[in-house]
């Protein structure tokens, strides 16, 4: 194992960011001061580098943040740029030590199966989604939380913690917090159903829903049409749910269920099931006329919410 010799690391690390960053030498001359005292930091507390995790980066942050105040009296004017001088060329090194920087964790490995699932299913994880989905696996993984042992309570904490930190470094991405919630949400629960089998706890798919699902299919409903209806019905049946409406109930005349606006609802229900059953295969029956009006009054609306959501509402 290398020593923490600043000239052992620094002939390293210059053939690092010439021969395959293709930096100029003056970069490095710049780089050369800041690694000299990072270091310093982990040979004095007899880190070594190979060994160096992310909690060590952060603490010599703190560090030379602390030197900073104290020699000037003040923070840094910007306190961003001021992190990112001195811990660029520090992840550099980190890198030529380690081979790979930031080191693998438990919530990488679990964002990777997860995309992995999805592609399987035919499925992609949006941009709109990435970023919260790398949030909630890094958190598991720096709060040492096991995915298939996770409690509502964790997720609420979570969900807690990722709006201060919103709100504080990112304000711009909070203008709708009702709509940050929701999309955080449904990446938590997609994730939790992967790692778990269900979320909510007991919270089991209806075998209506997997009915549903298997009648479209069967009768050869392309996969955009059944990602949607199934996402559709799932929000139907939620709403039944937070309303304490037992699903029997829906057996009743279907202006019962329906809100003020059941007219214009029941309507639009009857021209999708006209329309469906006017373009499709004569020998493939269209949708009942109740799975219309649910898929208008909780999908036509949100059409392209619900596109854009399939992945997580139909796994």
């Amino acid at each position: 194992m290398p020593p923490n010799q600043p000239d052992h690391w620094i002939r390293r690390l210059r053939k690092y960011l010439v021969a395959d960053l293709g930096l100029s030498p003056k970069t490095l001359s710049l780089y050369e001061p800041l690694i000299r005292v990072f270091l310093s930091y982990p040979g004095e507390r007899n880190i070594s580098l190979e060994m160096a995790t992310e909690a060590d980066l952060k603490n010599y942050l703190r560090w030379q943040r602390r030197r900073y105040r104290k020699l000037h009296g003040r923070e840094p004017g910007n306190l961003r740029s001021w992190r990112i001088h001195h811990a660029v060329p520090s992840r550099h090194l980190l890198r030529v030590a380690q081979g790979k920087w930031p080191p693998a964790s438990p919530g990488d490995e679990l964002f990777g199966r997860y995309q992995e699932h999805l592609i399987e299913q035919g499925l992609q994880l949006s941009k709109e989604y990435r970023r919260p989905a790398r949030l909630f696996t890094d958190y598991l993984g720096e709060h040492d939380l096991d995915a298939s042992k996770v409690q509502p309570s964790d997720v609420a904490e979570f969900l807690r913690v990722a709006l201060t930190l919103a709100r504080r470094h990112r304000p711009t991405r909070i203008t709708q917090p009702s709509s940050w919630n929701r999309v955080m949400r449904r990446t938590v629960h997609a994730i939790l159903r992967f790692a778990q089998g269900e979320w909510p706890p007991g919270s089991n798919p209806s075998p209506v829903v997997n009915t549903f699902r298997q009648y479209l299919v069967r009768h050869q409903y392309n996969h955009t049409v059944v990602v949607t209806a199934v996402a559709a019905v799932n929000q139907f049946l939620r709403h039944l749910q937070r309303g304490g409406k037992d699903q029997k109930r829906r057996a009743l005349p279907m202006s019962i269920h329906l809100s003020r606006r059941s007219d214009d609802n029941m309507k639009s229900a009857m021209a999708v099931h006209r329309r469906v059953k006017a373009a499709g295969d004569p020998g493939i029956p269209a949708p009942s006329i109740e799975c219309c009006v649910s898929l208008t009054q909780h999908g036509h609306v949100q059409s392209r919410r619900a596109m854009k959501l399939s992945a997580f509402d139909a796994t």
